[in-house]
């Protein structure tokens, strides 16, 4: 099984982290208005991903083990 893809999602949804981060600062500043809440909803949705992801990954890597194949 291949990891790769799967950790390229990994490296995208950090990158959407990032950006998210910045345009809310933006937002918030234009907005002159805090959506704490919401900014929270969004990151742990994305923390769920990651441990999904993981999980995955993990699996993936052991059952490559399993099989003699390359991760």
């Amino acid at each position: 099984m291949q990891t790769v893809e799967l950790k390229l999602i990994v490296e995208t949804l950090s990158k959407c982290s990032d950006d998210f981060s910045d345009q809310y600062e933006v937002f918030k500043k234009d907005a002159s208005i805090d959506l704490q809440d919401e900014y929270d909803k969004f990151m742990c949705g994305l923390c769920d991903c990651y441990e999904a992801l993981g999980v995955v990954i993990g699996t993936a890597e052991v059952e490559n083990i399993k099989k003699g194949d390359k991760p």
